[in-house]
This record gives structure tokens, sequence and C-alpha cells, in this order.
């Protein structure tokens, strides 16, 4: 992968290490998908939250190419990858947010959103978590990606939020 999503990481501050990890989970997912995923991953979210002593915590990665949705979870430490096709996109969705008027996000603001997809064989469900600058992506990501019935509402992400964190391939 060339480093597309790299605007995204500068923004929400991530080490170079974890950075390398992102990049070979974004290889491995379009690897592994490749017959399936032509235009490749659209987007990358990066869920994480702030401890009481002030560190960022990283816990997952998810990824976004058409009707699949990808998480690496614990993915500073460890591989284990899920991989769900949700044609019908979300069923539900719940977002708990702090200090973050879903315009411009500050230092403090939090947001937490759990989803549940609409996926023929079970329930799945997800949490994404973002702190300061990650809860503006995150409302992208949900607009994009996640809100039921997403597909029909490309027009709420505003302005440049068709991936706005990512730079295009050299």
């Amino acid at each position: 992968m060339s480093h597309r999503f790299d605007g995204y990481l500068d923004t929400i501050g991530m080490p170079a290490p974890f950075r390398q990890r992102v990049s070979d989970i974004c290889a491995f997912y379009e690897t592994l998908l490749s017959e399936r995923l032509p235009g490749g991953i659209e987007d990358v979210f990066v869920s994480e939250y702030v401890k009481e002593d002030g560190t960022r915590e990283y816990e997952s990665v998810w990824l976004f190419a058409g009707s699949y949705r990808m998480e690496a979870h614990g993915f500073t430490l460890k591989d284990n990858f899920d991989v769900a096709f949700c044609p019908a996109g979300t069923s539900y969705m719940r977002i708990e947010k702090e200090s973050y008027d879903f315009s411009q996000a500050q230092p403090q603001s939090r947001m937490s959103v759990e989803v549940t997809f609409a996926s023929p064989v079970d329930a799945l469900r997800g949490r994404l978590r973002a702190s300061g600058a990650n809860c503006d992506h995150l409302r992208v990501v949900l607009a994009k990606h996640l809100v039921p019935g997403a597909h029909s509402l490309r027009g709420l992400e505003g302005e440049g939020a068709s991936n706005s964190h990512a730079r295009p391939s050299a």
C-alpha cells in the first residue's frame, strides 16, 4: 500500500511503528480480498480513546470497501482479523458524544459509535471510538459507510469528505 492514508494518520498523531502496521493491515486485506475489491480499501478508521492518565490507546483498525467491513483487533500487538460482507449495510447505530458539536472537533472531543450490521447470517456488531480530531474522521466514516441507509445519504458527509484525509498514491 502506498501511503494514501498518511494525511489521516498525521491528523490523529499516530506514531511511525503503528502507521506501518496500518499499512501492513491494508495490504493484507487487499491481498486477501483482491478478487472482490478491485478498487481497494476506500477508507480506514483507527478506533482509539484517551485513558485517564492522558495517553492514547489504539484499539483496532476498521477498513471499508464496497459492502465489506473489516476490523483488525488489537493491531498494535497481534494479527486478529475480521471480514464481514454486509450488502444490506447497517441496521442499527448508537452514537455517544462529549464536547463535540458534530462539526469541528476540539482536543477534548470524544465519540463512541456502536453499530449492528444487517448481515444475512448473524447480527454482527462493532464499536468505533474517537478522541480529538479523530471525531471529525469518524463523522465522515459514519456518513459514508455506517449510517443505516448510508448509500442514499452521500451528501451528509460534507464538503471534501470523500476520504478527505487520504492522499492519492504516488
